[in-house]
């Protein structure tokens, strides 16, 4: 690269990196946002340099890689003198979010899978080693980085985007309904009646989305729906289809089943969409806790100060500690027989 800038770069730093560097003055990047850069070797957990070199890229600018619960040291000095805050330690937690957000899955026991639900949908599973095949590749599965080790088999979903737009929408017409009402005009539409894939590029850019699934639908030959209540309850019953056809990949390059289904974050709040989703994948649907991502960070640090012992001893912490809804799936047939349409 001939810019200038980047001739003159002393280290590339990852948003959570550079706020590290502040605090510290410590240079090094965090391994689960490290992961997400594509320039990170799977197997090693390191740059990967055969890669960087290919891309004729300066490997001096990257700092060591750090594993999730490494201390890094103190507060500056000057910071400290600023803050008043003596003695103050700072912690390379899991600074990617959905691998934070993944720790504060209160699993236990039996295989499981996650959704960490929020405007974007993250579905996965956790694993112990990448798997680098071209199955893999093939289905856009991603093997990120997660904490303790782990290793983050996950595929990304357009999730609550799609209502997100919607409710911007009906606001500029001058309707601001809330979140609940909307689920209630949902949960009184017709029941699967027509379907959209949320990952359909049509729907990926802000706009007028209420109308972009009823054109969707109508060029797809389906009942195109009218209702506030008819385009969300539509949106929330393809979402919970969308769970099971990318769980189903998942599993297939896993080689595990899952028993239940771990929704994280806030989606998580959205109690139509965790019973669709009981529904669709016929698993037993755990929702909560909806600070996912901050109960995760604190427990990385947790461990990291002694405070816990494993990963497992921090998921007992959370179910001990958040108030968990649990769904079972209900109208097995119907549901069953409609992912056929879905697909």
């Amino acid at each position: 690269c001939d810019d200038p800038l980047y001739q003159i770069a002393a280290a590339f730093l990852h948003i959570p990196d550079l706020m590290h560097y502040w605090l510290t003055g410590i240079k090094a990047s965090e391994y689960t946002s490290a992961s997400t850069s594509q320039m990170r070797d799977a197997t090693r957990r390191d740059w990967a340099l055969d890669l960087l070199a290919e891309l004729r890229l300066r490997n001096d600018i990257f700092p060591p890689i750090l594993q999730p619960g490494s201390r890094l040291g103190k507060l500056r000095p000057a910071l400290t003198s600023q803050s008043g805050l003596s003695n103050l330690e700072v912690i390379a937690t899991a600074t990617h979010d959905t691998a934070a957000a993944i720790v504060a899955a209160p699993a236990q026991g039996r295989p499981f899978a996650y959704l960490s639900s929020g405007t974007w949908g993250l579905l996965g599973q956790e694993i112990d080693a990448p798997l680098l095949t071209p199955r893999c590749m093939q289905l856009n599965i991603t093997n990120e980085g997660g904490a303790f080790g782990k290793i983050t088999l996950l595929r990304n979903i357009a999730n609550l985007w799609l209502l997100q737009e919607c409710r911007r929408a009906w606001a500029l017409e001058g309707a601001s309904p809330t979140w609940e009402q909307l689920s209630d005009l949902a949960q009184s539409a017709p029941a699967l009646s027509a379907f959209i894939d949320p990952d359909d590029p049509a729907f990926l850019l802000p706009g007028d989305m209420p109308r972009r699934i009823q054109r969707r639908c109508q060029a797809s030959g389906q009942p195109v729906p009218q209702s506030k209540g008819e385009i969300v309850r539509l949106v929330l019953e393809s979402l919970a289809y969308k769970y099971r056809h990318t769980l189903e990949r998942v599993q297939a390059v896993s080689g595990q089943r899952a028993q239940v289904l771990h929704i994280i974050g806030g989606g998580s709040r959205n109690r139509l969409l965790n019973q669709f989703s009981a529904n669709a994948t016929g698993l037993e649907v755990r929702a909560g806790p909806a600070e996912a991502t901050a109960i995760g960070n604190v427990l990385v640090q947790m461990t990291a100060l002694g405070h816990l012992g494993s990963l497992a001893e921090g998921r007992s912490l959370v179910r001990r500690s958040f108030s968990c809804e649990a769904y079972a799936p209900q109208e097995g047939e119907s549901w069953a027989s409609n992912y056929a349409r879905f697909l």
